[in-house]
């Protein structure tokens, strides 16, 4: 058929453009929404802008799909089902979306295929395109938005997820006359995620006012949002609609067909253009924080705090405390103390007369005592509250529990931040370090220890940590910790216990404090109860302590060795080569030092003198034994 006698069919045909526009005969037509024009191929282009197919309106003209082509071609055979699809498989076609250019000229076709499948509709689409005389599956690269020639004339868009939507909607637009310059548009890919939206679509846009309709489902409203992000730079106004607001009771994935057949055509499309013009214009929402960025902050924001005290001046509040002990000197009974104070409110050992508590949380985990057949009773002896004492069951059934309760791990944040503990205790440290970690290595100390710090400023505990003194003769303060130095320093206060000297006497040496001055060093005794009580002050610390060990376990081995040369010397009538006497003395198992620290003893006293015989390499060195070494005059008895 001719286009001639395609339009004389046709009522109220008028020139539009390089086509005519006309009334559809497949509706109450008052606003001539029917475009015809004619393609390169001479096949007449039929378009119903209120939404009517072009099957729909051949079928009300008399006439076939096989008319629309010039001399009585037969009409393009359509292949839109995906191959090697059975028919029966896809359903049946239900609707074609025609994909033009400005123009009107046909690109692509996409077609909307139903089943039934379990009681549920299921939905498919396939998408077919014009070659020549024949019609080829595939889209051929199009990429323009639907129902493209009114979306160029108008000047208010609704830009919704699917075409059936917006042939439902710009077919209410054209029964309620609303004006042409507002019309109704989607992207031919529908919502989600990937590249839905192509960056060809949004110059169409520009200038014009964007109302994007988002269905009701997560991935709808993500869609929206990512469209509004794409048009906000171009369109003249971007609003973001939600259908809900429209019907309450929109079912999950509802969409505006689902509103105007709810509310009806003419009530629906009303709410919607008040909807519209109440609605705020979209803006970009802000970025999302880093959190590691966020964490950074100007000093100004700092504010500036006094420490505080679990115990004043010798734990501060929220931080790393560590006490390092030699082994049987009472770690266990201090800390004992410490927790049966903080939970039965009451002073401790440590705090100043006159102090006064609040019974609190504390926590203890010790690997070297078992809680049930020593720790409970020492602290229940203690006076602590037992309500207020959290531990963990070291028991086969809690060995998970165990394993994963390690010092800078999510498990131990976990339980800080569930009990709250004003004071928590590990003893010893190397039983709660995580798998593999080496003691003497910095970087292994800090990432298990660092995490305690921000713990402690989160949550306000105190942490107590306890280990072991080396054997280290001459050691003293940082370099007395066993394993690891490092825990000096990330500690803000060391304490160090060991023994004293008198018979059962104990010192508590304050050898590190970040926010007060040193404590005094108190000497403390066991009481007959087992329990560490005061006996006094002294400002001596642990290098003192350490050095008066060292002298009271050597004075006496260099008192025999001085003794032990007089009496070689005297055998040998009071002289021997130095050399002899220094194999002498290894043999009766003298060490070097000691050797070396008697003989400068005895020479200091006059009671030996060294003398030479020879000359270069005949040169000999002898020790004699003088007059003035009899017993009284050199031998130094200790008290």
């Amino acid at each position: 058929m001719q286009l001639e006698e395609f339009l004389n069919r046709l009522s109220g045909v008028n020139r539009c453009g390089s086509g005519y526009s006309a009334r559809c005969p497949a509706h109450d037509d008052k606003t001539a929404s029917l475009t015809v024009s004619q393609g390169e191929d001479g096949r007449i282009l039929v378009c119903c802008q209120a939404g009517c197919s072009t099957e729909a309106v051949v079928r009300e003209m008399g006439l076939s799909m096989r008319d629309l082509f010039p001399d009585g071609d037969k009409p393009l055979p359509e292949r839109t089902r995906p191959r090697n699809t059975p028919r029966e498989d896809r359903g049946n076609p239900v609707a074609h979306y025609d994909y033009t250019d400005p123009q009107g000229n046909l690109l692509a076709r996409k077609t909307r295929w139903e089943r039934w499948e379990n009681g549920k509709k299921k939905k498919t689409f396939t998408w077919s395109h014009p070659e020549g005389k024949t019609w080829k599956s595939g889209r051929n690269e199009v990429a323009v938005p639907y129902r493209l020639p009114e979306l160029v004339q108008a000047d208010t868009v609704f830009l919704c997820e699917g075409e059936k939507d917006v042939d439902n909607l710009v077919r209410v637009f054209r029964e309620q006359s609303v004006p042409p310059t507002m019309t109704a548009t989607c992207s031919p890919d529908g919502a989600g995620t990937g590249n839905k939206w192509k960056d060809e679509y949004t110059p169409y846009f520009r200038g014009k006012t964007v109302y994007i309709l988002e269905d009701n489902d997560q991935v709808g409203r993500t869609f929206a949002q990512y469209e509004a992000q794409k048009l906000a730079p171009v369109a003249a106004e971007v609003k973001v609609l939600d259908m809900v607001e429209l019907w309450p009771d929109l079912p999950e994935h509802g969409d505006i067909t689902d509103v105007l057949e709810h509310l009806e055509p003419v009530h629906g499309s009303a709410l919607l253009l008040m909807l519209a013009e109440r609605a705020p214009k979209w803006e970009p929402p802000p970025p999302e924080k880093d959190p590691f960025l966020s964490s950074f902050h100007s000093l100004a924001d700092f504010p500036e705090e006094e420490a505080s005290w679990l115990v004043e001046g010798w734990l501060p509040e929220g931080q790393i405390t560590l006490l390092a002990a030699d082994g049987g000197t009472g770690k266990t009974t201090l800390w004992c103390d410490l927790v049966a104070a903080v939970s039965g409110g009451r002073p401790c050992l440590l705090d100043p007369p006159g102090t006064e508590r609040t019974p609190q949380t504390a926590a203890f985990f010790s690997t070297e005592d078992s809680v049930r057949k020593k720790l409970r009773k020492q602290l229940r002896e203690a006076g602590a509250n037992l309500e207020k004492v959290v531990t963990l069951d070291l028991s086969a059934e809690s060995g998970d529990a165990f394993r994963e309760l390690k010092l800078g791990s999510e498990r131990l944040r976990e339980f800080v931040a569930f009990c709250r503990p004003a004071l928590c205790v590990f003893d010893p440290i190397q039983g709660f370090l995580p798998k593999g970690t080496n003691m003497g290595n910095r970087n292994d100390m800090r990432e298990c220890m660092a995490p305690l710090i921000a713990l402690g400023e989160e949550y306000g505990t105190t942490f107590l940590i306890v280990c072991h003194t080396n054997k280290r003769t001459g050691a003293s303060g940082r370099n007395r910790l066993a394993d690891s130095a490092d825990l000096w320093d990330v500690a803000r206060s060391v304490l160090m216990m060991g023994t004293a000297g008198e018979p059962g006497q104990r010192y508590l040496s304050n050898e590190k404090n970040n926010y007060t001055t040193l404590q005094e060093t108190l000497l403390l005794s066991f009481g007959e109860t087992g329990t560490l009580t005061r006996e006094g002050t002294t400002w001596k610390r642990d290098r003192e302590f350490m050095q008066d060990t060292v002298l009271q376990t050597s004075a006496p081995k260099r008192e025999d060795c001085k003794q032990f040369i007089l009496d070689k010397l005297a055998e040998a009538d009071n002289t021997l080569p130095a050399k002899e006497l220094e194999r002498l003395a290894k043999q009766a198992g003298y060490s070097e030092r000691t050797l070396r620290r008697a003989k400068e003893e005895l020479k200091e006293s006059s009671a030996i003198v060294y003398k030479s015989n020879g000359f270069g390499d005949h040169k000999q060195w002898t020790v004699t034994r003088t007059e003035f070494s009899e017993p009284e005059r050199y031998l130094v008895h200790p008290t």
